[in-house]
Parts: structure tokens; sequence; C-alpha cells
């Protein structure tokens, strides 16, 4: 939402609530723990799901035109340089 969907309208938040790319299943206590939080503020702890959870959020972010704040990026950045 903080990430430029708040201007979107209806249709598109639709399409991106439905989008396979943005679906992930996952325990409903991970869930919870995690929030809306991004990558910036909560990873997997294993490293591995990290490794991949940032890609697909980065994936995500560049397909729908997303914006990725400092924090962010550079948390995705350590991530992904350790894969």
């Amino acid at each position: 939402w903080r990430s430029g969907a708040a201007q979107w309208n209806v249709d598109r938040r639709k399409e991106f609530a439905n989008d396979p790319d943005n679906l992930l299943a996952t325990w409903a206590s991970v869930n919870r723990g995690k929030g809306d939080q991004d990558p910036g503020a909560w990873l997997p702890a294993n490293r591995s799901r990290a490794c991949r959870y940032v890609a697909r959020v980065a994936a995500v972010k560049e397909k729908w035109e997303l914006n990725v704040d400092r924090t962010e990026l550079d948390s995705m950045r350590e991530v992904l340089g350790g894969c």
C-alpha cells in the first residue's frame, strides 16, 4: 500500500491481489509475524527462504512498478548479495 498501491483504482488492486506472483502459501504464524512489513523490516529466518522471498518481492515490485525505499533496497541488496 505504502509502495504506491494507494493510488490504484479498484480493478488494479484486484489484479494485484490475485496475481499468482504475489501469492505465497505460508503458515499463519509466519504471515502474522510479517504483517505488512517489507524486506527492510522483516525477512524469513531461514537464509535460503530469505533469498527466494526477496527475489520474489523484487520481481513483484518491478512488475507492478511499486516503490522501494532506501532501507528496503539496502536489505534486499544485502540478502541477494549472499544468495
